[in-house]
C-alpha cells in the first residue's frame, strides 16, 4: 500500500506520547510544531517526483492574518484597469453563492450589489436585508476597529428601478457598463440551472438604450483567483487549521465515540484561535465515509448521532475559513485494520494526489491538471463521488463529478432504484481556465468501488514551478489502531 498513516489509538500521529490535551496547549504557540519535527512549507516542484507535503507550521493557529487597506486598494486598482481595458465607466457585480461571490472580494463582507464607477465612490445595495438590524453589526464592527471597505451601504434597495437611477444620478445614461454576474454566474449556479442570464442587463437596456453591457465574468474570476501576499497568510492559517483538524478528528475517531464528539473534538480548538469551521459531510460505517459513502445524515432527520465501531471507516469533509478565505480537508479514517477494498482505494486516491501535486504549476489550463488525476481511476476503474481537484477562492474550475459511477464497478442499485429518472454524471467546468502562480486550489482525490468511498484532501498555493502543499495528514488513509 502506498500511503498509510498510522497512530496509536492512544497517541497523535508520529509521536505516540502526545495525548490530545498535549496538543491542544501546544497547538496555538508551536509545541506541536516543535514536538513533532514540523518544518516550513515545503515546494513541491513539477516534474520532480517530490509529491512530499510541507507538514504546515501549526503555530500559524495562533498568528491572526487580516487583509488591510492595502488589499483594498490592490484588488480595486486591478479591477479598475480591467475596466479602462474595456473602456468601462463603471461596473455593476451580482452577488453570487457561497464559494464564488463576487461581490466578497469587492467588499470584504457580506452579500450586496456593488455599483463600482471608474471614479469616484462606490455604492453597495443590498436588496434583501431587514435595514436598520444590519446597522448595528456594521457599526459595532466598525467601532471595534474593522473598517468597512464601502462608506455607501443602501439596505432595503437595490431593484432595478433603483440602479438605472444612480446611473441616471451619475450620469451614465449611455455609458459603456461592465457586469460581473448578469449574463454569466459562478459554477455552483451554472451547475444547478438556478439562474438564467440577462434578467438584469435587458432592463437596463430597455430602460436606458443608450447602454452598453460587457459582461466580465472571466476575466473578473482571473483576478479574484490570484492572491496576494496578505490574502495568502490567511490561506495558509486556514490550511494549517486543516492539518490540526486533521489530528483531532483522527484521534476521536475511536470505537464507542460517535459522530458528534468526532465534530466537536474536530471544532472546538479552531474556533479558539478564530477559524471558522463548517463539516459539510460526515458519516460511518464499513463502505466508509462522508454523508453519500455509507453514513446516514443524521443530523438532516434529528436522530442520535451514529456510533463508531472497530471495522469503520470514517470520512468527511471539513471546511475553514479565515476571514473570507476559506480552506477544505478530506479525512479517511480506518478503525482498525483496513479492508483489501479500502487499501486499493486508498492506492488510488494517494497516486492521484501525487500525480496531481507533481503537475500543478503556473502556465497549464486547469483541464490538464484534472485530466492528470483521472488516470489511476481509469486505468483501475474506480469511480469518483466528488471532483478530484477545484479551485478554492473562489470555486470556479471544478473537475468532473461522478465520473464511473454507472461503469462495472459504479455504485449499485442506482438503475433500478431510479429506473427511467436520468441521474447524469457531471462533466469539468472551467477546463479552460489557465493556472497562474498565487491561485489557491483543492485536492480532493476519491475513489470509490461500488458503495465503498475514500476520500483524501489537502490545499495547495500554485507557484511558478509547481506548487505549496499545505496539509498532509488528510492526505493519506489514516488508520487507527491498526
Amino acid at each position: 500500500m502506498r500511503e498509510i498513516a498510522r497512530l496509536d489509538t492512544d497517541g497523535m500521529p508520529g509521536n505516540t506520547g502526545m495525548r490530545r490535551r498535549d496538543f491542544l496547549r501546544g497547538a496555538g504557540g508551536g509545541a506541536v510544531a516543535a514536538a513533532t519535527g514540523l518544518l516550513a512549507p515545503r515546494q513541491a516542484t513539477a516534474g520532480t517526483g517530490d509529491s512530499s507535503s510541507s507538514g504546515l507550521d501549526r503555530s500559524l493557529l495562533a498568528t491572526y492574518p487580516q487583509v488591510t487597506r492595502r488589499t483594498q486598494e490592490w484588488r480595486w486598482g486591478r479591477v479598475r484597469k480591467l475596466m479602462e481595458a474595456n473602456n468601462l465607466q463603471v461596473l455593476l457585480v451580482i452577488p453570487g453563492g457561497p464559494f464564488d461571490d463576487p461581490s466578497s472580494y469587492m467588499t470584504n463582507a457580506g452579500k450586496g450589489i456593488v455599483f463600482f464607477p471608474l471614479a469616484g465612490d462606490p455604492v453597495v445595495f443590498v436588496p434583501m436585508n431587514s435595514g436598520a438590524m444590519a446597522v448595528d453589526p456594521l457599526m459595532k464592527n466598525e467601532a471595534a476597529g474593522i473598517e468597512s471597505w464601502i462608506r455607501d451601504w443602501r439596505f432595503n434597495q437595490g431593484s432595478p428601478d433603483e440602479i438605472v437611477s444612480l446611473l441616471q444620478e451619475r450620469n451614465l445614461a449611455s455609458a459603456r457598463i461592465g457586469t460581473v454576474g448578469v449574463e454569466k454566474t459562478g459554477h455552483m449556479a451554472r451547475r444547478t440551472g438556478n439562474w438564467r442570464p440577462g434578467g438584469l442587463g435587458n432592463f437596463i437596456r430597455a430602460k436606458l438604450p443608450g447602454t452598453t453591457l460587457v459582461e466580465l465574468w472571466d476575466p473578473f474570476m482571473a483576478l479574484w483567483l490570484v492572491k496576494n501576499d496578505e490574502e495568502l497568510a490567511m490561506f495558509r492559517k486556514a490550511g494549517a487549521a486543516m492539518e490540526v483538524a486533521a489530528e483531532l478528528y483522527s484521534e476521536a475517531c475511536r470505537p464507542g465515540n460517535t459522530l458528534a464528539d468526532v465534530m466537536i473534538a474536530t471544532t472546538s480548538e479552531l474556533i479558539r484561535h478564530g477559524v471558522n469551521v463548517a463539516f459539510p459531510t460526515i458519516g460511518c460505517g464499513p463502505n466508509g465515509g462522508a454523508r453519500w459513502g455509507g453514513g446516514i445524515t443524521w443530523l438532516d432527520y434529528g436522530l442520535p448521532p451514529p456510533v463508531i465501531r472497530r471495522g469503520d471507516l470514517v470520512g468527511s469533509e471539513i471546511f475553514s475559513y479565515v476571514g473570507q478565505l476559506h480552506a477544505q480537508g478530506q479525512v479517511s479514517v480506518s478503525v482498525g485494520k483496513p479492508s483489501p477494498k479500502v487499501r486499493e482505494l486508498a492506492d488510488i486516491a494517494r497516486e492521484a494526489y501525487e500525480i496531481s501535486v507533481r503537475a500543478a504549476r503556473a502556465g497549464i489550463t486547469f483541464r490538464e491538471l484534472a485530466e492528470a488525476a483521472a488516470a489511476p481511476h481509469r486505468r483501475t476503474g474506480a469511480w469518483h463521488l466528488t471532483p478530484r481537484i477545484h479551485t478554492l477562492n473562489p470555486l470556479e474550475g471544478v473537475d468532473a463529478i461522478t465520473e464511473g459511477m454507472f461503469g462495472p464497478r459504479g455504485f449499485p442499485g442506482v438503475k433500478e432504484r431510479f429506473g427511467s429518472v436520468k441521474v447524469p454524471e457531471l462533466p469539468m467546468d472551467g477546463g479552460d481556465l489557465v493556472l497562474a502562480e498565487n491561485m489557491t486550489i483543492q485536492f480532493e482525490n476519491n475513489a470509490a468501488f461500488e458503495d465503498t468511498y475514500v476520500v483524501l484532501g489537502g490545499n495547495l498555493i500554485v507557484t511558478r514551478d509547481g506548487c505549496e502543499a499545505l496539509n498532509d495528514i488528510s492526505c493519506r488513509l489514516i488508520v487507527m489502531g491498526g
